[in-house]
């Protein structure tokens, strides 16, 4: 069993904003424990099936690059410059941003700025692997924001 969850005794600091947790979650120990990105990667499949391509993925430096990576390959015909109906490449309809562990949602939020935004895309997918806030994305494989907010009252 890998151990992607990590507790510690004393908080840690996080990627994000200098934020502290007791639970540190590793997306490079998801990533490489092959059950569970297909786990990962089965989810997001599932939610882009209702999307109309050619899909745009982008994943959020750095730990949204190899997860990016990855759902392309699980569409090589249904991505932008790949996706040619008739012949002719078509612009992209869907865009897709990932990230591994998404804590206060800045990146995400960010990442139209940062990523560049796609002017034919009717439809932005936020896909993250963890969940650390209760930010809005369209699927996570796991939400750990009562981690360390148990009582949200």
């Amino acid at each position: 069993m890998t151990e992607w969850l990590k507790y510690h005794e004393e908080p840690i600091t996080l990627h994000s904003f200098n934020q502290k947790s007791h639970w540190f979650v590793d997306g490079d120990v998801i990533f490489a424990d092959e059950k569970l990105r297909n786990s990962v990667l089965e989810l997001w499949e599932a939610q882009l099936f209702g999307c109309e391509p050619p899909y745009l993925i982008e994943g959020i430096p750095t730990g949204g690059t190899q997860w990016a990576d990855a759902l392309k390959e699980r569409f090589p015909k249904h991505i932008y410059g790949a996706y040619k109906p008739q012949g002719k490449v078509m612009e992209p309809n869907t865009w897709v941003v990932v990230d591994d562990v998404l804590t206060s949602g800045i990146s995400m939020r960010d990442a139209s700025y940062k990523l560049g935004h796609c002017d034919t895309c009717n439809h932005v997918m936020k896909l993250v692997v963890a969940r650390r806030s209760a930010y809005p994305v369209d699927a996570s494989w796991v939400d750990l924001f009562y981690l360390d907010n148990p009582d949200p009252m």
